[in-house]
């Protein structure tokens, strides 16, 4: 075996020596495109995901994905999101949509998008979408300003097709006190929990039984950020054999606001959550589509790999 790889090694510098520049050439190209690939600000998608929607253009947001492995009334990947056509609010309702690929989506057939039109004041916002495999029924939950009073309500509608949905359930009346910012949504272990954002802190709640007719107490979740001054906006959580997987988008009350915020990760095991470490930075282009902020993301992870 010692010869054998004394004898690579002796071809190898052999190699180099001859073809130097070209060695050289490959080093570098390869170094600088690891460096890419690794980047956090090259993690950005350059083009706009091909989701049409109701209003006819595609500028979507807040979206959470559910993936089956085994598709669901026919599609792999379920989606709830809202448009936000140039900031207007009164577009921002929940919609569905459904893709086998992740990348072309599309109506099912039957359903007639937004699934809630705004109220005459105020709006829609922070759609959530979750599955109960016990039941086998879809859950899309969301949140609405009434500008008339100023409550914040989250509401759910839930379907064993993705096509027909129940009436609107209210979960929460809350005011700007008890808001829930981008509330996520999970059934396990036979109760409903839930995550958001209050002010500056993730906090979490959990039903007393399997409706949603009794809650528990609200409680902070203890994440450090590695700067006090960075602040949770929006985020998404997975369930995974590494525990619950987070990605918050934060911002620096400092130097920006939730318009500047980019993205994080945080896991937690227990009641142990690491310090979140950015995984995707706005990107520095004025023209990209990252530019002005990184909003609301979702995630799954298939096969050991994430897709965002």
């Amino acid at each position: 075996t010692g010869i054998i790889a004394a004898n690579l090694a002796e071809k190898l510098e052999d190699f180099e020596s001859t073809y130097a520049p070209e060695t050289v050439s490959i080093r570098a190209q390869l170094a600088e495109t690891n460096a890419g690939l690794s980047s956090i600000e090259h993690g950005n998608s350059e083009e706009v995901l091909n989701n049409l929607n109701y209003l006819g253009n595609h500028q979507n947001i807040h979206p959470k994905v559910l993936y089956f492995s085994i598709p669901w009334n026919g599609y792999k990947y379920w989606m709830a999101y809202t448009p936000y056509p140039s900031g207007d609010t009164s577009a921002e309702n929940p919609c569905i949509a459904v893709s086998n690929d992740m990348l072309n989506w599309t109506v099912p057939t039957g359903l007639v998008n937004p699934l809630e039109l705004a109220p005459a004041s105020g709006y829609n916002s922070d759609t959530h979408l979750l599955y109960r495999s016990d039941t086998g029924v879809m859950e899309i939950w969301w949140r609405q300003y009434n500008g008339s009073d100023g409550s914040r309500v989250i509401y759910r509608r839930t379907s064993t097709d993705g096509v027909t949905w129940t009436a609107k359930e209210t979960i929460f009346t809350l005011t700007a006190a008890t808001e829930i910012l981008s509330p996520v949504v999970m059934f396990e272990e036979g109760k409903y929990k839930v995550w958001g954002v209050r002010g500056s802190s993730v906090i979490y709640q959990e039903s007393a039984g399997d409706s949603i007719s009794g809650w528990l107490a609200v409680r902070d979740l203890n994440i450090e950020w590695k700067s006090q001054n960075l602040r949770p906006w929006h985020l998404d959580i997975i369930h995974t054999d590494l525990g619950y997987e987070m990605i918050v988008c934060a911002y620096d009350v400092d130097t920006g606001s939730n318009n500047d915020a980019d993205l994080f990760y945080v896991l937690q095991k227990g009641e142990s959550f690491t310090i979140p470490e950015m995984v995707l930075k706005r990107s520095v282009n004025p023209t990209a589509n990252a530019n002005k902020s990184i909003y609301r993301a979702s995630f799954i992870k298939v096969n050991d790999v994430y897709y965002v």
